[in-house]
């Protein structure tokens, strides 16, 4: 499947669903880190302490790779199934809301 056959079959615009991230920042590169996915924020918060434990909420790991949360469209939520990171997505915004989107360059 092309990236325009993809893009064509899933919304790359609208919020679909939720990441859970770390943020790692080395200076001057900033990498960010897919802990999990899910429907609702709650669900992808579940889902990555059921991968990584309750540790991803230890003070120290927080300041070191602090934990984030962002919409993500339909098409970034198929993507970041296998995505380790979230280098190949851009922000979007729909209706006011930012959003996670596959980037199709």
């Amino acid at each position: 499947m092309t990236k325009s056959d993809f893009l064509a079959k899933y919304d790359n615009k609208k919020p679909y669903g939720w990441v859970c991230y770390a943020v790692q920042l080395c200076p001057p590169m900033i990498y960010t880190i897919v802990l999990a996915i899910g429907m609702t924020k709650e669900e992808a918060e579940a889902n990555a302490v059921k991968k990584y434990g309750e540790s991803i909420h230890c003070e120290g790991a927080n300041r070191m790779m602090p934990i984030e949360y962002s919409q993500i469209t339909e098409a970034a939520y198929r993507k970041l199934k296998t995505a380790k990171t979230l280098d190949k997505f851009h922000t979007v915004t729909y209706e006011g809301v930012s959003v996670r989107a596959y980037d199709e360059d």
